[in-house]
């Protein structure tokens, strides 16, 4: 729900568009919006980056339109083809 690639575990540091951020300054961002407005949400394997990282896709949904946002997802998944599991694991 990062608007970046997957980093590793051990990494203290985010680079986002050339610049380096704290990892923990960055933790609390668009994956907090549906938790605080009780929104549904989703997020949908969409594609690997070029390090063979996964790249998801994050949907929010209008509130108590839980099966509107599963259907849309479903639709997006089939387009995008799916989870890809990274090579080596």
């Amino acid at each position: 729900a990062m608007m970046h690639t997957a980093n590793l575990h051990s990494d203290t540091v985010t680079m986002v568009d050339g610049k380096a951020y704290a990892s923990e300054d960055i933790s609390a961002s668009v994956e907090s919006i549906s938790p605080l407005t009780g929104l549904p949400a989703i997020i949908i394997p969409v594609g690997l980056d070029s390090q063979g990282l996964p790249i998801g896709l994050q949907l929010i949904g209008r509130r108590w339109e839980d099966e509107r946002l599963l259907a849309m997802a479903r639709l997006v998944s089939e387009v995008a083809g799916g989870f890809r599991q990274p090579p080596g694991y």
